[in-house]
């Protein structure tokens, strides 16, 4: 642990602070590590902070939802950061750490493929929203999905989600610009991969977390930022953190068994989940009391339990939840859920890692879907 002074300009007049976070802290829900007040576009402040751990300025405009990350690791001569205006993403970082020179060099790859990556996110952008992006039918259910209830437009959203990863969900004009984007990112990735395998450092370990973490959200392949990890990063820095968030955002995928846990209720019961599931088809379904779409998404479930529920059917829920459980409480109450519901307070990297998702087990506790429609769920409960 060390004192480590923060200071920097920022150009921006609606960033009325700069917040500090460990980069697995959810910035927009818990507590930050530090606040830094912006005076006349200037801040500056100390933290006492591990520099073992890659930390994220956050710069965010308040009630936006929009905000720019910095990334550094923190060192006792301090840092520096210039922050201009607009959301740009090149919040300039100023420091004498070797390992910082690192995290920039990575951003630097980036940075350099602009005049390269620009347009083709440019071209599918507008086809995007000229609405020539998708065919037909993906196209209506995006129109739909603009006047629909919240229930609705949340259940549209997850389809949508799964029906872009089809090449025929695509118009002719679209599907080229999407194979043209598929091929830039294919591109660029190989180019950051080369790169973490020649600099095996503490901001490069951060960097193979956060792309793993990345391609999980977004439904992409992360199995070439695993191997990476595996082949270079597995039997660096023992006992490190990292090693653990990583390992927690492995598995669980279609065709696996899912991976066991014990967690309390709301009475302080412990269960562990295989023995509420084991023998009936289960749906686990993994939300939190400040997740409105999680909760308009739990609350649909309900037709299906009472219709189903019994000795071939049963739904688990799993709270994910932060400094206490006090919320949690009152959403259950509120949403009136009436399957049990498991709750982790400040979790491991596994549970959160599965935060807003889905999973339709087989009474072996296969994993047959993940974030599965109503329409797929009766499907295979008939």
């Amino acid at each position: 642990m060390a004192e480590c002074p923060i200071s920097g300009s920022v150009a921006n007049k609606d960033y009325r602070k700069v917040l500090l976070f460990r980069p697995e802290q959810a910035w927009h829900k818990e507590k930050p590590l530090a606040v830094f007040r912006v005076k006349k576009g200037q801040f500056s402040g100390t933290a006492m902070m591990d520099t073992t751990l890659v930390y994220e300025l956050i710069f965010m405009v308040p009630g936006s939802g929009m905000a720019e990350v910095r990334s550094f690791v923190p060192t006792q001569t301090g840092i520096q950061v210039v922050c201009p205006d607009g959301m740009t993403g090149d919040i300039l970082l100023q420091s004498d750490s070797e390992e910082n020179a690192n995290l920039k060099g990575y951003e630097g790859i980036s940075r350099s493929l602009r005049p390269v990556s620009s347009p083709i996110y440019q071209k599918y952008t507008q086809l995007l929203k000229e609405g020539r992006l998708y065919n037909d039918e993906v196209e209506a259910l995006r129109t739909e999905e603009k006047t629909a209830s919240r229930e609705r437009a949340n259940e549209i959203w997850l389809l949508v989600d799964k029906l872009k990863n089809l090449d025929e969900s695509y118009t002719e004009e679209g599907l080229v610009a999407k194979k043209e984007l598929d091929a830039f990112e294919a591109m660029r990735d190989s180019l950051h991969w080369a790169y973490l395998e020649a600099h095996p450092m503490l901001g490069s370990f951060y960097e193979v977390w956060q792309g793993i973490r990345n391609a999980r959200i977004l439904g992409k392949d992360f199995q070439p930022w695993l191997d990476l990890y595996e082949s270079h990063y597995a039997k660096l820095f023992p006992g490190h953190p990292y090693h653990a968030m990583i390992l927690g955002l492995t598995g669980n995928n279609v065709g696996e068994k899912f991976r066991d846990f014990t967690l309390p209720d709301a009475e302080g019961v412990e269960h562990r989940l295989s023995d509420l599931t084991n023998g009936k088809m289960a749906l686990v379904d993994f939300w939190a009391s400040w997740c409105g779409n999680c909760r308009i998404r739990s609350k649909s479930l309900i037709p299906i339990y009472e219709k189903y529920a019994g000795e071939d059917f049963t739904i688990v829920g799993v709270a994910n939840e932060f400094d206490n459980d006090a919320k949690w409480r009152v959403a259950l109450k509120r949403d009136g859920y009436p399957w049990l519901n498991l709750v982790s307070v400040d979790g491991s990297p596994y549970i959160q890692s599965n935060h807003g998702r889905v999973f339709l087990l087989d009474r072996d506790g296969t994993i047959l879907a993940i974030d599965p429609t109503r329409e797929e769920i009766e499907a295979a409960l008939k």
